[in-house]
């Protein structure tokens, strides 16, 4: 029995009168002249629609059908080909074998195999590329060796083949590109291994779209609209600072309790949403020396006092609040020095403020 198999290899052999079918095999010479065979009219009138015979094996002889996706020797590869046809003939003396099935059922029908060969004549095309169409996807992929178990026992074994055969009884099937070269001819020369030729595993997995659905009325939307959207720092940034009792939190504090940067605030800041107000010194009269005051209400600092520390002392009293330390200096021309004195007597206090941060942009716009 021989197989007219269609193989994806863009080769017409012609002599000086017409196109013919020729051998996978190279290395057969080809006569003169070639009558064609009676099962192939069509290719002395369409030379694209070029098939190759081969003999089928006895052990294929009741599995082999016109469909199906076979392995076949091609010069000096190992090819995939679709059977399209089976005679009990050869238009030439000598056939290679089929190699192994690829796939247990057909992958075409003979209904797409005879359109894959109008489209050839019509088109104009090789009748390899329009078979390919009609392939399941997957199909195109070379075959490749797998080395399988015969259940035949043998007597005594090299250490590399004894392995070998172990692994393959446990495994059922190990690709012949795998293992030991040497030891995988041994056992199938023995007869306790074969050789089968299966598609290579594909290179891509299935491709998933994901849908998604809306599960809330219609008339809800906007009102939900203003919650979504991602969480952005910047925006929790002056939600603390809204929701604060105090408008001068320190900056370390808001930092830690937003979890963002000081590059995110500087960012409000540069916006001019925020004031980032630097640490700084200040100076104030103790709670105890607020009181001490004339029956006139006219501050009296506590004597004796230098000139220089009455008056930073009045100028403190006068303005109520802690005063920053360069305004101080200004305002009554005292050296840091003599402050430095007012300071270790407790006539004043320092008071070390942290940088703090607060919100100038207006709650309406926030």
């Amino acid at each position: 029995m021989y197989a007219e198999i269609v193989v994806d290899r863009p080769i017409i052999k012609r002599d000086r009168r017409s196109f013919i079918e020729i051998s996978a095999d190279a290395d057969i010479p080809l006569p003169e002249t070639t009558d064609l065979a009676d099962d192939v009219p069509d290719v002395e009138s369409n030379p694209l629609a070029l098939t190759f015979h081969y003999h089928i094996p006895h052990e294929l002889a009741d599995q082999l059908q016109i469909g199906h996706l076979v392995a076949v020797p091609f010069r000096t590869e190992q090819l995939p080909g679709i059977v399209v046809g089976l005679s009990d003939t050869a238009p030439i003396e000598q056939t290679r074998p089929i190699a192994a099935i690829l796939d247990p059922l057909p992958v075409v029908s003979p209904a797409q195999i005879g359109l894959a060969r109008w489209l050839s004549w019509e088109c104009l095309a090789p009748l390899a590329t329009c078979a390919r169409y009609f392939l399941p996807p997957g199909s195109g992929r070379k075959p490749e060796w797998v080395l399988k178990p015969t259940g035949a026992t043998a007597d005594q074994l090299a250490a590399p083949e004894q392995v070998l055969l172990t692994y393959l009884r446990q495994q059922k099937t190990v690709p012949l590109a795998e293992v030991d070269a040497a030891a995988a001819e041994s056992l199938l020369q023995q007869g306790l291994a074969r050789k089968e030729a299966v598609l290579s595993k594909p290179r891509v997995g299935p491709k998933i779209d994901r849908l998604v659905e809306l599960v809330i009325p219609p008339d809800e939307v906007e009102a939900v609209l203003p919650t979504l959207g991602r969480s952005v720092k910047q925006a929790d940034i002056l939600l603390h600072l809204a929701d604060l009792d105090d408008p001068l939190p320190a900056l370390t504090d808001v930092l830690a309790q937003v979890g963002c940067s000081r590059q995110q605030v500087r960012a409000l800041a540069e916006r001019g949403w925020v004031e980032i107000i630097p640490k700084q010194t200040c100076l104030a009269v103790p709670p105890a020396k607020k009181k001490m005051a004339t029956p006139d209400e006219n501050p009296r600092p506590p004597s004796p006092l230098s000139a220089e520390g009455q008056a930073v002392f009045k100028y403190l009293r006068q303005q109520g609040r802690p005063v920053p330390l360069d305004e101080i200096i200004v305002a009554t021309s005292a050296t840091q020095a003599s402050l430095d004195v007012l300071v270790e007597q407790n006539i004043i206090i320092r008071l070390d403020e942290p940088e703090r941060v607060t919100l100038t942009l207006p709650t309406g716009q926030l």
